[in-house]
C-alpha cells in the first residue's frame, strides 16, 4: 500500500529521502532500497521535466527487480513538441551524470540526441539547459517528486490513476518555469565534437 494518502501530500517537502521510504514496509535488501532510490531520483528527474514542458503525465513506474538486472524505471508521459521530448530525456541523462552512473542513462541520451535533431534544435545547448535545470532550478522539485514516487506508488513500483493525478496537481506549483530553448535558427549539420550525443551513425 501506498505510504501516503493524496491528502497527505503536504507532507512531501519535510519527509526524508531514506531506504526505509524506499522499502515501504517491503522485504528488500539495503542494496536493493538504494537502487531504487537511484531509479526513483532518475524517474523525477524526466517528470519534472515533463512537467515543465507541459507534458501530460499518466504513469511513472520505479522498480528493483534482480530478476529484471537491476533497476527499472520509466515515466510515460505525452511531450507537446520534440524539443520537449529532447529535454525530458536529458534531464534523466543529466541526473545520472551528476548524482548518479550515466551509462545507465545512455538511451535518454541517444533520445535526446533524435528528438533534438528532428525538432532542429542545438542537442548541445539544449542538453546544457537540461543541466543547468537538472542542477538548479528544479533541485527541490526533483526531491519533493522522488518522495511522491516512492511514497503514493503500489508495491509494485507503479504510480498512477487518482495518486499520480493529485502528485502532479500538487508538484505543478514547485516545478520551475522552462528555461530558454535554443533557437531553430542555431540548428546543426550532424553533430559536432563537442556534443554529448553519439556519433551519428554510418
Amino acid at each position: 500500500m501506498p505510504q501516503l494518502s493524496i491528502k497527505d501530500l503536504h507532507l512531501i517537502p519535510s519527509t526524508p529521502l531514506t531506504l526505509e521510504l524506499a522499502k515501504g514496509g517491503r522485504l528488500m535488501s539495503d542494496a536493493d532500497a538504494e537502487d531504487l532510490l537511484s531509479t526513483a531520483h532518475h524517474e523525477a528527474a524526466h517528470y519534472v521535466a515533463a512537467l515543465a514542458c507541459k507534458s501530460y503525465v499518466w504513469q511513472i513506474v520505479a522498480r528493483a527487480s534482480r530478476r529484471a538486472g537491476g533497476s527499472r524505471g520509466q515515466v510515460w508521459d505525452a511531450a507537446p513538441l520534440p524539443v520537449h521530448d529532447a529535454f525530458i530525456s536529458f534531464a534523466g541523462y543529466a541526473w545520472e551524470r551528476r548524482h548518479g552512473q550515466a551509462y545507465r542513462a545512455e538511451q535518454d541520451l541517444e533520445r535526446g540526441c533524435e528528438s533534438a535533431c528532428e525538432a532542429g534544435v542545438d542537442a548541445v545547448q539544449l542538453f546544457r539547459r537540461a543541466e543547468e535545470f537538472v542542477e538548479l532550478d528544479a533541485e527541490d522539485a526533483i526531491r519533493y517528486a522522488t518522495v511522491g514516487i516512492l511514497a503514493l506508488s503500489t508495491k509494485q513500483g507503479v504510480l498512477a490513476g487518482k495518486r499520480l493525478q493529485a502528485l502532479n496537481a500538487w508538484l505543478k506549483s514547485h516545478v520551475p518555469a522552462l528555461p530558454h530553448f535554443p533557437l531553430r535558427g542555431s540548428a546543426h549539420v550532424g553533430v559536432p565534437a563537442t556534443c554529448p550525443c553519439p556519433a551519428p551513425k554510418t
